[in-house]
């Protein structure tokens, strides 16, 4: 489609032996001359203004990690997002239109291969942390991917350096992928505990909880500062207090209390636990708790006693070496 305008011209018309000839006047030349310059300058102008928005656009899209990574929460996933247009509105602002992988199948993903992965107890509170960049380390890409518009805004003219995301529609994309992932990770955490969560139990008294106490006496004195205590006594063949040995006695005793036990004449490793929420004997305190072995034997001798101060004292004479709790 062409466009035309009309220039009024004020001409002189000379007619000689049947020929005529048309003279422009001075002003209308003048009017013609400046009509034209304007026009040429228009038309200069849009181009300048459609190369900008070219660049504008080019480096838009060059930013699009930078200013799409808080929306998406994820390098990678931004990196998947395709852009489909870029419409400049204003020489500080534009319009994106993009494709992104949908982010119910990228957290419902993420959330069964959490739930079919773990395969350990858990204690109290439980959480997960759900990151789609995991998702695209295992899927070159989705099944599925959704469009939406994004109004994008920087300070300068048409110098995007600064650029954001703001608008409605771009905040709308934000909440359909922070609850996508709210619920997923919401229903794998219930999933996981149904499963795997340890309650806690009735703290024990003070007393013993397997084996047999007989035998020579070992007096065990507990602070009150460490809660409560687990122990068990392995019986060794040798002399090694590192060895591997058979298990003989397990004893709870409330923190602050004093207990005795009897063990039968031989060499003995301690190794025992603190902690305040008790899970019964399989779990004890729990990942929570402090496990340690102690640093020296112990004798069970017919005619003597032992006494074992499970704290620190000054002028002790064993350490501890931590050890897991499971």
């Amino acid at each position: 489609m062409r466009n035309f305008i009309e220039i009024p011209l004020d001409m002189t018309i000379n007619t000689t032996n049947d020929v005529s000839s048309a003279n422009i006047s001075h002003n209308s030349l003048v009017q013609l001359n400046s009509r034209i310059s304007k026009m040429h300058d228009e038309v200069y102008l849009q181009i300048l203004n459609l190369e900008q928005d070219a660049i504008t656009s080019l480096t838009l899209a060059d930013m699009k990690s930078d200013i799409l990574w808080r929306m998406f929460s994820s390098a990678i996933y931004t990196e998947n997002v395709l852009i489909d247009s870029i419409e400049v509105i204003s020489p500080t602002e534009a319009i994106m239109r993009i494709s992104y992988p949908d982010p119910d199948e990228i957290y419902d993903t993420l959330a069964q291969s959490a739930i079919d992965d773990h395969n350990s107890p858990v204690f109290g509170s439980f959480g997960l942390y759900l990151n789609a960049d995991d998702f695209f380390y295992e899927h070159t890409t989705t099944q599925s991917y959704k469009t939406g518009e994004v109004e994008i805004r920087w300070s300068e003219f048409h110098n995007p350096i600064d650029a954001y995301y703001t608008g409605d529609s771009a905040f709308n994309i934000l909440d359909e992928i922070i609850n996508a992932m709210g619920a997923a990770t919401n229903a794998a955490e219930t999933s996981i505990r149904e499963r795997w969560l340890v309650e806690p139990v009735d703290t024990p008294r003070t007393g013993v909880m397997t084996g047999q106490s007989s035998g020579n006496e070992v007096r065990v004195r507990t602070s009150a500062d460490s809660g409560n205590y687990y122990l068990q006594f392995y019986q060794l063949p040798g002399r090694d207090y590192t060895a591997s040995g058979e298990l003989k006695l397990t004893v709870f005793i409330r923190g602050g209390e004093r207990h005795t036990v009897r063990l039968p004449a031989g060499n003995y490793s301690l190794i025992y636990g603190t902690g305040s929420t008790w899970y019964g004997e399989e779990y004890r305190f729990g990942p929570a708790g402090s496990y340690n072995r102690m640093d020296s034997l112990i004798t069970s001798q017919r005619g003597y006693y032992t006494e074992l101060t499970l704290y620190f004292i000054e002028g002790g004479n064993t350490g501890l070496t931590p050890v897991p709790y499971n």
